[in-house]
């Protein structure tokens, strides 16, 4: 079990549930790109049933299909791996691991 700490909420999930949000995320970029499965399937050079297995949470693609997915789908590495929302942009995280721990922060 894995977890991640976001804004005060911590996140747990096992590898299963991972590869699932993974995969819900792969299609939801795909059908926002306008492809088909087979449209991007032909695009990183696997087979459709692949593509499928990736979005169904079965299987993970491999690291060079990673890499083809963010080209084709014009994202950001992380964008492809956003499982928790993102932090705002504009300011830096607050806090150190240490003081996390701890539950003390500096004050602004």
């Amino acid at each position: 079990m894995h977890s991640v700490a976001q804004g005060g909420t911590a996140y747990s999930w096992s590898k299963l549930s991972l590869m699932v949000s993974f995969g819900q995320r792969l299609r939801r970029l795909r059908r926002d790109a306008g492809l088909t499965q087979c449209d991007l399937a032909q695009r990183l050079g696997v087979d459709r049933r692949s593509l499928q297995r990736y979005e169904l949470g079965q299987m993970f693609p491999a690291p060079e299909t990673l890499v083809a997915l963010v080209q084709a789908l014009g994202l950001r590495f992380e964008d492809l791996f956003m499982l928790v929302p993102p932090m705002p942009r504009d300011r830096p995280a607050r806090g150190t691991a240490s003081e996390a721990e701890t539950g003390k922060e500096d004050e602004a």
